[in-house]
């Protein structure tokens, strides 16, 4: 997910209410931090914890555009496995806004988040004009 990360200073995130969100086929095991979610109709932003096999972990701004069932990484911030945070110059993290992929573990996110189905806005508002006429 990131690689060389470009961040300044330290930075955590002491959330008081983590969710245990599930486990990837690869072991990571993920959590998001229901303090942290802004959501409206159509975007969701959240931190979320992901704890990696070999001990360490990172935290990771994400939002996600219900309308177009994309995800888009805003930052993040990665801890060796004793807690430390990496130096500024260690890692880099893909902003690019990708398409939600089937069954992983932005899609468990997604429902948790809007608990339904994908509903296109252009679905929506068919379904807004049939009852408002």
């Amino acid at each position: 997910m990131f690689g060389a990360l470009t961040f300044g200073g330290t930075f955590e995130v002491n959330a008081a209410d983590w969710y245990y969100l599930g486990e990837n086929t690869d072991g990571e095991q993920y959590s998001v931090d229901n303090s942290s979610v802004v959501k409206d109709d159509r975007v969701a932003t959240m931190w979320i914890r992901v704890n990696e096999t070999n001990g360490e972990h990172y935290l990771e701004l994400v939002r996600i555009n219900r309308v177009n069932y994309t995800m888009q990484t805003l930052d993040v911030k990665p801890f060796h496995a004793d807690g430390t945070p990496y130096a500024a110059d260690e890692f880099y993290f893909d902003n690019t806004v990708d398409t939600i992929p089937e069954g992983s573990m932005g899609e468990e996110l997604f429902y948790l988040v809007w608990g339904e189905e994908i509903v296109s806005y252009s679905q929506q508002c068919t379904e807004c004009n049939k009852v408002n006429n």
